[in-house]
């Protein structure tokens, strides 16, 4: 609808008036903000992820090892190691395969069978951790608690 003969148009104060800017002066403070907040979070980023990486057990802290059959493949030999009492991981080391897709479904089909002292036994499956933890080319397939002495892990 038209406006009548006797109504005049005005527009909008801040853009038609005369001499009015149309854009506003952005304060370059901000940009100099933002790019501070993204470099800090960008050192975060690879500070987190340095830290990670650094905090993996070494092969070198590593107090036996030993090989994980094929799946519908006997055991492999049982790995033995005189160690201190506490809580124990079993970790794999997944070299050389690149999808985490597959190295999920490898963790998750790894079970081991652990003697530790006085004759008890505990089965660590990879299926039945909260999340596996993958640093590196390591990934978690569970804890056990041991005594100190023999713990024989197959």
């Amino acid at each position: 609808m038209s406006p009548g003969p006797d109504v005049t148009p005005v527009g909008f104060a801040a853009t038609d008036a005369p001499g009015a800017h149309l854009r506003r002066r952005r304060n370059p403070l901000w940009l100099v903000v933002a790019f501070a907040l993204l470099l800090v979070g960008l050192g975060g980023i690879g500070w987190f992820v340095h830290e990670q990486v650094e905090g993996a057990p070494g092969r070198d802290e590593a107090l036996a090892a030993g090989t994980v059959a094929a799946l519908g493949s006997p055991p492999g030999q049982a790995t033995r190691f005189a160690g201190p009492g506490g809580e124990h991981t079993v970790w794999l080391d997944l070299d050389g395969v690149r999808t985490s897709a597959t190295r999920e479904r490898i963790v998750a089909a790894t079970v081991c069978d652990v003697l530790v002292g006085g004759g008890r036994s505990v089965r660590v499956r990879g299926s039945r951790q909260g999340s596996s933890v993958t640093i590196g080319d390591r990934a978690t397939v569970g804890t056990f608690t041991a005594s100190q002495g023999q713990v024989t892990i197959s």
